[in-house]
């Protein structure tokens, strides 16, 4: 009995560690399956960390850094080192060169190695000028890779909204559905009831209005998979997400003047930033044309040395012969190496200066069509805004004759034409009104784009721009 009792205490036991150790995985295992939660944010920050063309925009800043590092080593000493072997007959001290090569019996080999050493002194400014080149070209990249995340965030952004956008008319949908099947009913109980004011071919109306609807839903529904679909591929995301709904409520937020947003562009806006450093790329490629008139100054050193088992070497009192077979030197020189050809570097300074002038032009030219994008897309904003209010206003006035009509027809005194028409213009006006929310929305995200502002919190003057989510008031609220 008391073992027994013993074996039933470690069974316990070894169950309850049990349950310790899977509770836990089977608690994962449960969360995982809920749907993640993903906001406006989270996805920007996912499409900026998942997103190859930024990391190919990475990859090319490294390589231009790597070109600028090379750049400013390039004082450092080069050395070339040359070497031959060779097989060769032999030839005795006495022979004549008549008799030198009778007798190619007998070989031997030759081999002659040099190592050459070149250090620039002076190169009259050309190699602090490719150096200046080389961080130019980071520069740029930098820039292109900054560029780079603000096209990502704003695709991740149009792809949020627009899926946004998808589920609010899908509840817009079936919300028309809610109010369609409340006529049919009423319908039904007009008839039943033998009302005078319904007619047999009422019921024809609203099974024509049904199967529009129907349409209309199938028709969003495949919107909202394909913006889905638009917004996993950004962000390369597996798995259940769902987003926060719609933000009824318009923003209470006031844009910059249109000669602060301008102003903001030309100092951040990226384009007209990297056709900055292309201007004076062109000017210092320019210079350098112009410094290659110019020697270069190279101190150089040179080692020599020859050896051959098949040619007798020289007696060393023949102090002014020189062997070429079996030698040895050394020698440094200060050295000016100049090239030459004043007709072909004549043309190539001028068709860098004609390259620097044409440069010029186009930033002038670029800079006057980035204040007219950003003009443009100023005032489409201000207009998208102002759509906003307009359309919320209409969509009060159709819900209000909307349910006027519900009521006449359900105490018999309204037609089913005009309840299906206040039904039909109530819901247009509330697509409307989402259409004019994402306009709004998608408006300041292309405005943020095009001036290159981090933020569209930069754009304000007052306010904020809240993210879309789920409040706790009902639209209802709203009206």
């Amino acid at each position: 009995m008391f073992n027994d009792g013993q074996s039933a205490r470690r069974r316990c036991l070894s169950f309850a560690l049990g349950l310790c150790v899977l509770l836990p995985h089977f608690a994962v295992a449960q969360e995982a399956e809920e749907p993640r939660r993903l906001s406006l944010s989270d996805a920007i920050s996912m499409g900026l960390t998942r997103s190859p063309q930024i990391e190919a925009a990475e990859f090319a800043s490294q390589k231009a850094a790597l070109v600028v590092d090379e750049a400013s080593w390039a004082w450092t000493p080069k050395l070339e080192l040359s070497s031959t072997w060779a097989p060769m007959p032999k030839v005795e001290l006495d022979s004549t060169d008549e008799k030198a090569f009778e007798d190619l019996g007998e070989w031997g080999f030759f081999t002659k190695n040099s190592v050459e050493l070149g250090l620039p002194v002076f190169t009259f400014f050309k190699l602090s000028t490719v150096e200046e080149l080389a961080e130019i070209g980071l520069d740029v990249e930098l820039l292109k890779e900054r560029e780079a995340r603000l096209k990502v965030s704003y695709d991740v952004a149009r792809a949020f909204y627009g899926l946004q956008l998808a589920n609010a008319g899908l509840v817009v949908s079936k919300e028309a559905t809610g109010l369609l099947e409340r006529i049919s009913r009423e319908y039904e109980k007009l008839w039943s009831q033998g009302d005078p004011s319904v007619k047999k071919t009422d019921r024809y109306r609203i099974e024509m209005a049904a199967s529009s609807l129907t349409l209309l839903h199938n028709e969003l529904e495949m919107g909202r998979q394909l913006a889905e679909q638009g917004l996993r591929l950004h962000l390369e995301l597996e798995g259940e997400f769902e987003l926060p709904k719609m933000r009824f409520r318009p923003d209470e937020a006031v844009l910059l003047s249109l000669d602060a947003v301008l102003e903001l562009a030309r100092s951040k806006r990226l384009d007209l930033q990297m056709l900055d450093k292309a201007v004076q790329a062109s000017e210092l490629n320019a210079k350098l044309e112009s410094l290659k008139w110019w020697p270069d100054i190279v101190f150089g050193a040179r080692l020599n040395q020859a050896y051959s088992n098949a040619v007798p070497e020289v007696p060393e009192e023949t102090i002014y012969a020189y062997d070429p077979y079996n030698s040895f030197g050394f020698g440094v020189a200060l050295t000016l190496q100049w090239k030459l050809d004043p007709v072909n570097r004549y043309f190539k300074v001028a068709e860098a200066d004609t390259e620097l002038l044409k440069l010029q032009q186009q930033q002038q030219l670029a800079r006057s069509a980035a204040a007219l994008e950003v003009e443009k897309l100023y005032l489409e904003s201000l207009n998208a805004q102002q759509q906003v209010d307009l359309v919320q206003s209409s969509r009060r006035s159709a819900k209000r004759f909307m349910t006027q009509e519900l009521v006449d027809y359900e105490v018999g005194g309204g037609k089913v034409d005009d309840v299906i028409s206040g039904v039909r213009g109530y819901i247009e006006q509330r697509s409307l009104y989402l259409q004019s929310l994402y306009d709004f929305r998608l408006s300041l995200v292309r405005l943020q784009l095009a001036t290159g502002a981090e933020s569209v919190s930069e754009l304000l003057a007052s306010g904020r721009i809240e993210d879309y989510f789920e409040s706790e008031e009902s639209e209802e609220a709203d009206e």
